[in-house]
C-alpha cells in the first residue's frame, strides 16, 4: 500500500531524512517512533503527498477519499464556529461538500462519535470544548473518513488514560477488520499494539516486526 525507495524527504535546502526505504503493506498496523524533531510528522506528510520528496520514490496506493488523517497540530482555529458533528463531517471528502446533511454523512458522523464515546458532544459548540475533548473530536473526524487507511499523528496527546486505552482497543478492532493503520506516537503502549515498528533515529530508518499479525 505504501512504498518508499531511497527517498530523501524534507524541504528545499533542508533535508530531514535521507535514504528512506520503507514498505507498509495492506493490513499492517505500523507505529513510527523516535526522538522529537527527527522527522516523524514530515515522513507522514510525504507519504500522504502533502510534501513532495526531494529525491527517490514515494508511492501510496490508497484512494485519497478513503484516508482518514489526524494531524499533530490542530488544523482548526479554536474559535471556529461549528458543532462537533459539523467538524467531523468536514473529513468526509468523498461524501459531498463540508457540513453536508445527507443520510450517509450523518450515519458516518454518528458512528465515529459513538466509537470515540462522545455521542453527547454531537451538537456541542467546538469552541467551548476542552483540549482533550477537541482531540477526541478530531480523532472521530479521521475515523469517519477512513475506509482503507487511517493515519494518526500523536493521537493520544491531551487525552486521559482511560480514553487512550479505549482508543487502542478500537484501533485493534479496526485493524483486525482490515483497516491499515499508520501512526506516529511517543506512547510506549502504542508499540505493543503494532505489527510493524518504524524507528527514526541517527542511524536512519530501522524497521522491526511488532506483535504477530
Amino acid at each position: 500500500m505504501i512504498e518508499l525507495v531511497d527517498a530523501i524527504i524534507g524541504y528545499p535546502r533542508k533535508p530531514v531524512l535521507e535514504g528512506v526505504s520503507l514498505t507498509i503493506d495492506e493490513g499492517d498496523y505500523a507505529v513510527i517512533h523516535g526522538e522529537n524533531g527527527c522527522g516523524k510528522s514530515t515522513l507522514l506528510k510525504t507519504i500522504l503527498g502533502i510534501i513532495k520528496p526531494l529525491e527517490g520514490t514515494v508511492a501510496c496506493s490508497a484512494n485519497p477519499s478513503e484516508i482518514g488523517y489526524l494531524t499533530q497540530l490542530n488544523p482548526l482555529r479554536f474559535d471556529f464556529p461549528a458543532t462537533c458533528a459539523e467538524i467531523i463531517s468536514t473529513g468526509l471528502k468523498c461524501k459531498g461538500s463540508p457540513f453536508s446533511k445527507s443520510r450517509e454523512v450523518q450515519e458516518a458522523v454518528w458512528l465515529s462519535l459513538e466509537r470515540m464515546g462522545i455521542e453527547d458532544l454531537e451538537n456541542a459548540d467546538y469552541r467551548q470544548l476542552s483540549g482533550g475533548q477537541r482531540q477526541r473530536v478530531l480523532i472521530a473526524r479521521a475515523l469517519a473518513a477512513a475506509r482503507t487507511l487511517l493515519v494518526l499523528d500523536e493521537p493520544t496527546n491531551e487525552i486521559d488514560v482511560q480514553t487512550t486505552q479505549a482508543l487502542f482497543t478500537l484501533l485493534d478492532q479496526l485493524n483486525q477488520g482490515g483497516m491499515t493503520i499508520l501512526m506516529v506516537s511517543h506512547d510506549a503502549q502504542a508499540q505493543a499494539h503494532a505489527s510493524k515498528l518504524v524507528h527514526l533515529g541517527g542511524d536512519g530508518v530501522r524497521v522491526e516486526e511488532g506483535r504477530p499479525r
